[in-house]
C-alpha cells in the first residue's frame, strides 16, 4: 500500500511539472540585463535568412530598434560598441550623430525587390529619442549587413531574439 502512494505520488509530482514549467520556443531568448559587452551570436546553418524591414521604437527605459527577418535568424550576429561605424570592404568612415557608436553585423539576404546586396535603409534620425541620435546602413558585403547606431551617450545595451517573425532586437538603456 505504501509502495502505491509512493508511486502515485511521484506519478503526479511528475505530471504537475511537466505543465507548469512550459518548454521555451527554439527561437525565441529571453532579454538579458542591460551591458556594454559584445555580442556574438554564431548558428550552424546553409540557408541564410533574408532582412526584410528595421524599425525603431521607443519605451519609458529603453529604445529599441528591431531587425525583421524572413525565414530564420541569422546565421551570425555581432553587435558591439565601435571608435565609428565604418563601410563594409572599403573600411572608410560613415558619417553618424552621436558620441558613442554601435556597430551591428548579421549575416543574411536582403529583402526581396530589392537590387542584388541592397538592404533595408535604417529608419535615420528618429524624433523624439533621447539615446538613439541616428541609425544608418553602413553596407553590405559578403552577406554581411552592417548598421550603425549613434548614441548620445555610451550606455547599456541588450541584444535577444523574438520569433513568428523572426527579429533581432537591440535595446539600449535611455
Amino acid at each position: 500500500m505504501r509502495r502505491t502512494r509512493v508511486t502515485l505520488a511521484l506519478l503526479v509530482a511528475f505530471a504537475v511539472m511537466s505543465v507548469a514549467v512550459p518548454e521555451a520556443s527554439a527561437h525565441t531568448v529571453r532579454p538579458r540585463g542591460f551591458s556594454t559587452r559584445d555580442v556574438l551570436k554564431e548558428r550552424n546553418t546553409t540557408v541564410l535568412s533574408e532582412l526584410v524591414a528595421v524599425r525603431v521604437g521607443r519605451h519609458r527605459t529603453f529604445e529599441r530598434t528591431v531587425f525583421e527577418l524572413r525565414g530564420s535568424l541569422p546565421s551570425f550576429e555581432s553587435v558591439k560598441y565601435v571608435p565609428r561605424i565604418t563601410e563594409d570592404g572599403s573600411g572608410n568612415p560613415v558619417p553618424v550623430a552621436g558620441r558613442a557608436f554601435i556597430e551591428v553585423v548579421l549575416m543574411v539576404q536582403c529583402g526581396p525587390g530589392l537590387e542584388p546586396g541592397a538592404c533595408p535603409g535604417a529608419p535615420g534620425i528618429p524624433r523624439g529619442f533621447r539615446t538613439i541620435r541616428q541609425e544608418v546602413h553602413a553596407g553590405y558585403f559578403e552577406s554581411n549587413a552592417t548598421y550603425g547606431i549613434g548614441l548620445s551617450r555610451r550606455v547599456g545595451f541588450r541584444v535577444f531574439e523574438l520569433s513568428n517573425p523572426p527579429r533581432v532586437v537591440v535595446d539600449v538603456r535611455r
